[in-house]
């Protein structure tokens, strides 16, 4: 269908396999009806209702989609809509001080990442880097990789 269209001149063909993309050429109006072997065009692309589906009843309208002009980027007041808000990144700074306040006793590294809402493959280099910054203490200093490992924040007269 598609190579169709481009041997009569409606498409042209960039790519090849999964790469391939076709793009309308020049002088091709949106509202001119062209037909190609007794059909036209438009039969061959279909309405967007047609494509979707039994998807097209949950997607709802174009301006829903849109959510509001530019300038109400901030929220919305139209009810049943919910304001979006905007998680910044934590700095690492931040994240440091959150460990030392979840861990005045010693507590496995689990718990740490579950205080601190953060997945513990994630903060094994950082509690590292904080044990060797002294900032942390290890329950088991002498063996490291101990199954029981457990952290505390040292505490403030031994620093």
């Amino acid at each position: 269908m598609l190579r169709d269209l481009c041997q009569e001149g409606y498409l042209s063909q960039t790519g090849f396999g999964k790469g391939t993309k076709y793009l309308l050429t020049q002088g091709l109006g949106a509202n001119k009806n062209y037909s190609v072997q007794g059909a036209s065009l438009f039969d061959y692309v279909g309405s967007s209702t047609d494509n979707l589906g039994s998807f097209s009843p949950y997607l709802g309208s174009f301006s829903d989609n849109l959510g509001g002009s530019p300038d109400n980027q901030g929220g919305s007041d139209s009810p049943g809509k919910e304001e979006i808000t905007r998680r910044r990144r934590e700095k690492p700074e931040q994240l440091r001080q959150r460990i030392l306040k979840s861990c005045p006793d010693f507590i496995p590294m689990s718990e740490i990442a579950q205080k601190v809402k953060k997945n513990l493959t994630y903060l094994q280099g950082i509690i590292s880097a904080m044990v060797a910054d002294g900032l942390l203490e290890r329950k088991y200093p002498e063996i490291p990789t101990h199954p029981n490992q457990q952290y505390r924040a040292y505490p403030e007269d031994e620093q």
